[in-house]
């Protein structure tokens, strides 16, 4: 993106925005307004390789990890809690096991259910509501 198109972009969400917000106006101020520590985004390297991010985010790919949480017996049995242990108090929200979506989820997928070392990864994701199924999602 050149910088004038950033900067196209940057004044229509200003104009968007209420009269009193502090948005960049241009890109030269969000540049400015970005390095408020004095810190360069990438690391120096003497010009011998591709500049690197200072900050960069890694994937740690999920199947390994959950795995390594049943090889151990004292994780497997508390990845297994929900169904051998927990106390279901009626009317009380104490484990997301007692919501609705749970028991909705275990009603439509019953072979999946059956096993508790299956793990319900679909309802920890963006979008669910452990209160019902309300208009408005669940939100941390």
């Amino acid at each position: 993106m050149t910088d004038k198109t950033v900067n196209v972009i940057l004044e229509l969400m200003k104009d968007v925005l209420s009269k009193d917000n502090l948005f960049p106006p241009s890109l030269y101020w969000a540049r400015k307004l970005l390095s408020v520590c004095n810190e360069p985004r990438r690391k120096y390297n003497d010009g011998k390789e591709k500049q690197i991010p200072v900050k960069s985010m890694w994937y740690f790919p999920l199947k390994p990890r959950l795995q390594r949480l049943f090889i151990s017996s004292k994780t497997a049995s508390d990845m297994r809690w929900h169904a051998e242990k927990r106390i279901d108090v009626e009317g009380s929200l104490s484990h997301p096991a007692d919501s609705i979506a749970w028991k909705d989820f275990d009603k439509q997928y019953p072979d999946f259910a059956r096993d508790l070392r299956n793990i319900k990864l679909s309802l920890a994701t963006d979008g669910f509501n452990p209160f019902g199924n309300m208009s408005t999602s669940y939100s941390m």
